[in-house]
């Protein structure tokens, strides 16, 4: 006999009979070498895929004289004590027997020859039980077979061994009754086994088995199983060391379940044709709840069957993106890996799924992070070049503003004194949007102020009005005179107004002469706030994303018109001072924006109000230092009208010189110069001439950066932001004057 442990050169042959025994797990535990011509060898086949591989051979099946399909076959066979008859090539008849034996299943193939005598063949009982001798003879099993009135028609010299009974005393024609008898009296088994009893009762029943001990304690499994006929098939089986198989088995079988229901990682056993759940471990059940079928965690019976049609042509699948149905209603994104098996005949899925939805929201998140500091970037870049370009514009601004000041006061023509005016105002003008231009490039810190409501709208339209006067929309303002003053940091609130006029100037271009934009002011009677709204008669804004647009990055405009930026910018601003930001709107009726925030405390000062310049400056000396030429005249001009003596050099290194042969009442520097630099000046100073450092102040246009900031402040610099305005630049120097004989910090 052949196991899968000793294996050889199968022996093929037309009239001998073939045994295969497969155990429980269905593998092939012994054969007797012969394989009928043209069928496969069982070695390395389980027991499904040996009947599967024998049974497609047949041109014709024939089960309880009934012709069937392989499938039909391979069932009736698997349920043990059945024959099938099978019809091949080459005009062969084959007779595929199953029996039990013991805790294993054995199959008998039986050539029979051609079909005509086929007939003859099986009612020929000698020849059947031949056949059947010489199959089960060599058998470590003891196999018997009884006729339905007890008596013995064949068994195999295991069988008699089993029972401690010798060859001679277990005959064909023997009853059962005397068997049992004989057995009891050999005293072969332990007297507690009640032997023949047991045997009695396991005779007349159809299917039974029972266990006897033997005296030296080894233990036999007695099978029987009666056909439809009435004949009885017994098996006898040595159960020593099979128990302690099984019950190693066992306890693997219980190991691997304590594992697998101890995973933290869900997975899911499950039929293709149905997607019954055949196994669903804690962590799954967990995710989806009690269960019965996957079509109860796909959101819709096509997603299963696209996942299916990836799966199925391999076999495999790795990392399938799904959207699965959790038992708490929320939607899970995942990805599956599966693998099809066969399991019991039948094709079920083994599928593990990691939840993906945190990882991808990071994702989302994380994308979001980074195009926020890409737009940042933008914004960066963007105020570093509105900032380079004001800055380029303050010296010769500082020339056109500061003289057409001067001249207001020395020209008595009135034609020439309109026209002066007019260039005044013009460059006031200028100098208002070049602040308003270096105030949103600033990068530094909220700094409240008290600010007039007016003021910020007025600057916001100097800024953004340009665009609404092109497209010919119609421009209102109407601001309460009394509306009170609000604590903001007017830079920012002008940003939020100038970004609100921007998108109101959008949503009317379309409109041409008939688009309207009303920027209004009041207070609020319940609450007392002062409120500023930018009012436009545009397409408004739909309900349904309406909640959405002070979101980052959420815009209604096409690509490349809108960043999605700016709203979610105003909102954070109006509400870091405390405000609120709101919206009315419907669609075709344009939309409503509403700043609200919070009147001035009453305990603080009032804005603009007007300083007494000192009159008595006829002794005053001034150094002032720039490296253009241009500038450094312009600023002597004006204090010279206003009776300062003054001295201007274009170096820093130069005034060094100066500072070492006179002294000054106040000395007057640019911050950025090439060479030495305003702070490297006012370092050597401090160093050289500690005495200079209250009388020193700062004329500059770079005070934008907030290195620059951090510098003013960290040594109480006083200082004024080009372009230069006559009155700005007298009230500096007057301040730094009157600080320095009092005493006082430069601040």
């Amino acid at each position: 006999m052949h196991s899968r442990a000793a294996k050889s050169q199968p022996q093929k042959s037309d009239a001998t009979v073939s045994f295969f025994r497969f155990d429980r797990a269905g593998l092939c535990v012994e054969w007797n070498g012969v394989i009928p011509a043209g069928l496969p060898a069982p070695e390395s086949l389980s027991e499904r895929a040996f009947l599967d591989e024998i049974l497609s051979n047949a041109l014709k099946l024939t089960a309880e004289e009934t012709v069937c399909s392989a499938r039909t076959a391979a069932s009736l066979l698997l349920g043990g004590n059945a024959s099938v008859t099978m019809e091949l090539q080459g005009n062969q008849v084959v007779v595929v027997s199953s029996f039990e034996c013991g805790n294993d299943r054995g199959y008998v193939l039986a050539p029979l020859g051609g079909r005509e005598d086929a007939a003859a063949r099986q009612v020929d009982t000698d020849t059947a039980r031949d056949l059947l001798h010489s199959a089960i003879h060599p058998l470590r099993d003891g196999i018997s077979l009884w006729d339905r009135d007890g008596c013995l028609i064949v068994c195999n010299p295991a069988f008699s061994s089993f029972v401690g009974l010798a060859e001679r005393d277990v005959q064909p024609g023997i009853r059962f009754e005397d068997f049992a008898c004989a057995v009891a009296a050999r005293g072969h088994f332990a007297p507690h086994s009640d032997s023949k009893d047991a045997l009695i009762r396991l005779s007349a029943q159809t299917v039974a088995e029972t266990r006897l001990d033997t005296r030296d304690g080894r233990p036999v499994t007695f099978s029987g199983r009666k056909s439809d006929a009435g004949e009885l098939l017994l098996t006898l089986s040595d159960q020593s060391g099979r128990d302690q198989i099984e019950q190693a088995q066992r306890e693997a079988d219980l190991l691997v379940r304590t594992i697998v229901d101890a995973s933290p990682t869900p997975f899911l056993v499950s039929r293709v044709d149905d997607g019954r759940i055949l196994y669903c471990p804690p962590a799954s059940r967990e995710r989806f709840g009690q269960l019965d079928t996957t079509l109860g965690f796909f959101l819709n019976p096509e997603d299963r069957q696209a996942y299916l049609d990836a799966l199925l042509p391999t076999g495999q699948l790795d990392n399938y993106p799904v959207r699965f149905l959790k038992q708490d209603g929320s939607v899970m994104q995942g990805l599956t890996s599966a693998r099809v098996i066969d399991f019991k005949g039948e094709n079920v899925i083994v599928s593990s799924t990691r939840d993906m939805t945190d990882y991808l929201q990071m994702q989302d998140e994380l994308e979001k992070q980074r195009e926020i500091a890409h737009q940042n970037e933008k914004l960066s870049a963007l105020g570093s070049l509105l900032a380079g370009v004001a800055h380029e514009l303050n010296n010769p601004l500082s020339i056109v503003v500061g003289y057409a000041l001067m001249l207001q006061d020395k020209v008595d023509d009135p034609v020439l004194k309109r026209r002066v005016e007019r260039i005044g105002q013009a460059a006031e003008r200028c100098t208002r949007i070049v602040r308003a231009f270096l105030a949103m490039a600033r990068q530094r810190p909220m700094e409240i102020v008290q600010c007039d409501v007016g003021t910020l709208v007025e600057a916001a339209l100097e800024i953004s009005g340009y665009g609404l006067k092109s497209s010919g929309a119609d421009v209102r303002v109407e601001l309460d005179p009394n509306a009170p003053c609000v604590d903001a940091d007017p830079d920012q609130i002008v940003q939020v107004l100038t970004n609100l006029v921007v998108n109101a100037e959008h949503a009317v271009a379309s409109l041409g002469e008939q688009g309207r934009v009303t920027l209004r002011s009041g207070t609020e009677p319940k609450s007392g706030h002062v409120f500023i709204e930018v009012d436009d008669n545009g397409h408004g804004i739909d309900p349904a994303i309406q909640s959405r647009i002070f979101e980052p990055f959420f815009t209604t405009k096409v690509a490349g018109e809108g960043t999605g930026v700016g709203l979610a910018f105003c909102h954070r601003i109006v509400t870091s001072h405390g405000g609120r930001l709101t919206v009315e709107t419907a669609p075709g009726e344009g939309a409503r924006f509403r700043i609200c925030l919070k009147p001035a405390s009453p305990d603080q000062a009032a804005p603009n109000a007007e300083e007494t310049l000192s009159s008595n400056t006829s002794r005053l000396k001034v150094l002032s230092i720039d490296d253009e030429q241009d500038v450094t005249e312009l600023i002597s001009d004006i204090l010279e009208d206003a009776g300062y003596e003054v001295t201007t050099c274009n170096d820093s290194r130069d005034a060094l010189d100066l500072l070492e042969r006179d002294e000054y009442d106040v000395i007057l520097s640019d911050m950025t110069m090439p060479g030495m630099d305003g702070t490297e000046l006012l370092k050597l100073i401090a160093q050289q001439k500690p005495e200079c450092l209250t009388r020193f102040g700062f004329v500059t246009g770079n005070a934008m950066s907030r290195k620059t900031i951090e510098f003013l402040k960290s040594n109480n610099c006083r200082y004024m932001e080009k372009p230069i305005a006559p009155q700005d630049l007298l009230r500096l120097v007057d301040q730094i004057f009157n600080s320095h004989e009092a005493g006082g910090p430069r601040s």
